[in-house]
C-alpha cells in the first residue's frame, strides 16, 4: 500500500521547523540545568542537615562548648579512621564565618605637619647618629683619628695634600659608621612603626607620634567628597615584615639616590614612594567612630 506524500507549502515546513527548534531547545535546557539543581537540592539540604545539629559534615562544623564536648561526647571514627566530635543533645553546631574587612575614615595630614614630624626624627636620629659616632670612635676605635690628626689638619690649612692613601682610609672608616647609623635608623623606625599602642592601630616615630600621625597597612583607598577625606581597608598595624621593609627602602632611597619624601608631591594621596611598596599610608589619628 502506497503511502500519500504529504505537500507543504514553504510557511508550513518553516512553522514545522522552528516547533522543532523550541523542542530541542527546550530538551538542551532541561539536560543542561538537571545537574545544577540536583547539586542546589544537595546544597541546601545539607544547610538544612546542619542547622539542626542531627548531622554534621566532616571538619566543617565547630562545637559550641569544648568543655562540653570533651567531658560528656564520644569520639566517633570515620571511614579513613580520624576522629570526629558529634555535639551534645541540644547543642547547635554552627559553622564558622569569615570576618568581614571595615571600611576607616581618615584625614590626609597637611604638609606642614609631615614636615614638622621629619624635621623632629631628623633631631633625634641626629643625637643618636652622635652618640653611635662617640661609641664607635672611643670605646671600639673604629676610627684611629689620632692617626690622621697630622695629614687632615695639613689638608685643612693647604699646608699639604692629603695622600690617596690616607684619604681612603678615612673615607672607609667614615663609611662604615655611616652603615652602622642607618643599620641603628632602620632598627629604630622599625619598632616604632611596627604597631601602635594601647590596643590602637597604627604605629608612629616620635615626630610623628607627637604631631598625631600614624602609618597604617592600605590594600584600597576610596576617596570622599570631602577635602582631604579617604577610607582605606584594612587600616591595621604594619607588623614586623612590612615596618622593616618601609624603613629599609626609605632610608636606601634616601642614601643612594633621592630624598623619597618628595614623592609625596606626585602622590594624590599624599604617599611616598616606600609608603606604595610597602602597603602604607601616613594618615591623621582618626576619631572613635571610623567605621564605616
Amino acid at each position: 500500500m502506497a503511502s500519500e506524500e504529504t505537500i507543504m507549502t514553504a510557511a508550513e515546513y518553516s512553522d514545522s521547523v522552528y516547533q522543532w527548534l523550541q523542542q530541542a531547545y527546550q530538551w538542551q535546557t532541561l539536560a543542561v540545568g538537571f545537574p545544577t539543581y540536583m547539586a542546589y537540592q544537595s546544597a541546601l539540604q545539607r544547610t538544612v542537615t546542619n542547622a539542626t545539629g542531627i548531622q554534621q559534615p566532616t571538619n566543617t562544623l565547630v562545637n559550641v562548648s569544648q568543655t562540653n564536648n570533651t567531658n560528656n561526647g564520644s569520639a566517633v571514627p570515620n571511614a579513613r579512621g580520624d576522629q570526629e566530635q558529634r555535639p551534645l543533645q541540644g547543642q547547635r553546631a554552627v559553622t564558622p564565618t569569615p570576618a568581614t574587612q571595615v571600611w576607616r575614615e581618615f584625614k590626609i595630614p597637611p604638609l606642614w605637619k609631615r614636615a614638622s614630624a621629619e624635621i623632629v626624627d631628623f633631631s633625634i636620629l641626629f643625637l643618636v647618629k652622635v652618640v653611635v659616632t662617640f661609641i664607635a670612635v672611643d670605646y671600639f676605635e673604629l676610627l684611629d683619628l689620632d692617626r690622621y690628626d697630622k695629614a687632615l689638619l695639613l689638608a685643612a690649612t693647604g699646608n699639604g695634600d692629603l695622600d690617596f692613601a690616607t684619604a681612603m682610609e678615612v673615607t672607609s672608616d667614615i663609611l662604615l659608621l655611616e652603615i652602622i647609623h642607618k643599620f641603628i635608623v632602620c632598627i629604630f623606625e622599625a619598632l616604632c612603626t611596627h604597631r601602635g599602642i594601647r590596643g590602637h592601630p597604627g604605629g608612629a616615630t616620635p615626630g610623628k607620634f607627637l604631631l598625631g600621625l600614624r602609618i597604617y597597612t592600605c590594600d584600597q583607598i576610596a576617596s570622599l567628597p570631602e577635602p582631604n577625606r579617604i577610607q582605606i581597608i584594612p587600616a591595621a598595624d604594619l607588623g614586623v615584615f612590612w615596618a622593616s621593609l618601609r624603613s629599609l627602602l626609605k632610608n636606601v632611597a634616601s642614601t643612594f639616590f633621592f630624598p623619597a619624601w618628595l614623592t609625596i608631591f606626585l602622590s594624590p594621596h599624599r604617599r611616598a614612594i616606600y609608603d606604595v611598596m610597602s602597603r602604607t599610608i601616613v594618615l591623621e589619628v582618626p576619631s572613635r567612630n571610623n567605621r564605616r
